[in-house]
């Protein structure tokens, strides 16, 4: 399946130049694409040539410096593919009457300079205040379309903010927010209080319901340190990066406050998880994720480890469902030991990029080239092979297979 089959993107200004070659992108990724332009000639034309091609668009005339016609893009849109994914601000006025005219304050005419800002910048604008309220799935700030959801903004290490969360009591809570490891060892007193008081501010609040939930807690490979050739259920936990302790200690607080009969917390040891959000987050491991995407993408990737290095992969589908399996097993079954190391799927770089080729359709291998960083290739490149069977036994799986884990990883 094409990375972007079943979504919607509008491009203004895709007549031609950036707009143009942006929707031929999309549409050969499987999105349904508007060509939204001034020049309805031109919009017409790649959409054909789109169309010509094997994929889906349509082209709709629009002036963005009206915004009338900017409102009537958008039902236009709604009507001819039913939904709105993406929306690409391309659009500005590059017309002969009105480019490079603006270079000059002395002599530049007002009307350039009027009309310049009424499509470049109050276009792009209106774009978005008529486009985002047709786009509620994306939006984390919008009111949830379910009413059972509710959305609280709160920092989990603020004491202040966080029992807001807590106000109404909850039967499972899934414990994921962390400082990761590099920025948790760069900036240790953000590590301390966001992975060790804000989880303690958790667990307090947890207690204090009546009902004691069931608390899944996100812990991580980290807590072994350096491993040995072949790892275990026995294997000890020994970190050696602040963020591995202190997923060691929230471990030990998990097992006390379920031993006090407080929460029942069940734990899990995962492993690199793809392909996380792009947005920095301080783990030095997000380049497993930047390497899926990027390829995805068709963009070139330089990677910090040998096309040799191996890594314990599972797919963000695949750490869902381990999630979601945890909380739902039934407590009489399990033991006191709720600690469960996760199966993973070791492969290596070169396997994972030659997995990307074919489900997304790019020259994979072209695109990637490799600067070894020996401190990211010890840490992340050395994964030896580990078998987990109390988790196997109580049903978590890993991905089955690195295609499979590669299509799993961008849902």
């Amino acid at each position: 399946m094409l990375p972007l089959a079943g979504k919607v993107a509008i491009v203004t200004g895709a007549a031609g130049g950036i707009g143009s070659a942006t929707a031929r992108l999309l549409a050969e990724r499987g999105a349904k694409v508007a060509i939204a332009d001034i020049n309805a000639e031109g919009a017409r034309r790649v959409a054909a040539e789109i169309a010509t091609n094997g994929g889906t668009a349509v082209a709709i005339p629009v002036d963005l410096a009206q915004e009338d016609q900017i409102q009537e893009m958008v039902p236009l849109t709604l009507d001819a593919f039913g939904r709105i994914d993406i929306l690409h601000n391309n659009a500005a006025d590059l017309s002969p009457d009105f480019y490079m005219r603006d270079r000059d304050a002395e002599s530049m005419d007002v009307e350039v300079w009027d009309r310049t800002f009424r499509v470049n910048v109050r276009g792009s604008m209106l774009c978005c205040k008529h486009t985002l309220p047709h786009m509620p799935h994306i939006r984390f700030d919008a009111p949830p379309v379910d009413s059972r959801v509710r959305i609280v903004k709160a920092n989990v290490a603020d004491r202040i903010t966080l029992p807001r969360v807590f106000d109404a009591p909850f039967d499972i809570i899934f414990h994921l927010a962390c400082i990761a490891g590099g920025l948790a060892e760069q900036n240790f007193e953000l590590g301390k209080q966001v992975n060790l008081d804000g989880t303690i501010r958790r667990l307090d609040l947890a207690r204090e319901q009546a009902k004691h939930p069931v608390l899944i807690y996100s812990s991580s490979i980290g807590v072994y340190g350096q491993l040995p050739s072949n790892v275990t259920d026995d294997t000890p936990a020994k970190p050696t990066w602040s963020y591995g302790t202190h997923k060691l200690i929230g471990e030990l607080l998990m097992a006390d406050y379920s031993r006090k009969g407080w929460v029942d917390a069940r734990t899990q040891r995962f492993p690199g998880i793809v392909a996380r959000p792009p947005d920095p987050s301080g783990a030095l491991s997000a380049f497993l994720s930047d390497l899926i995407r990027s390829l995805s993408e068709g963009k070139g990737f330089v990677c910090p480890v040998s096309p040799e290095a191996n890594s314990w992969w599972m797919s963000v589908q695949c750490c869902i469902d381990n999630m979601v399996h945890a909380a739902l097993l039934p407590a009489s079954g399990l033991s006191l030991e709720r600690v469960w190391p996760l199966p993973q799927l070791r492969a290596s770089i070169a396997e994972v990029v030659d997995a990307v080729g074919p489900v997304y359709g790019v020259p994979a291998r072209e695109l990637v080239s490799y600067a070894p960083q020996p401190e990211i290739e010890e840490r992340f490149g050395r994964l030896p092979e580990a078998r987990f069977r109390a988790s196997e036994a109580l049903g978590f799986h890993h991905d089955g297979s690195v295609d499979a884990m590669v299509r799993g990883a961008l849902v």
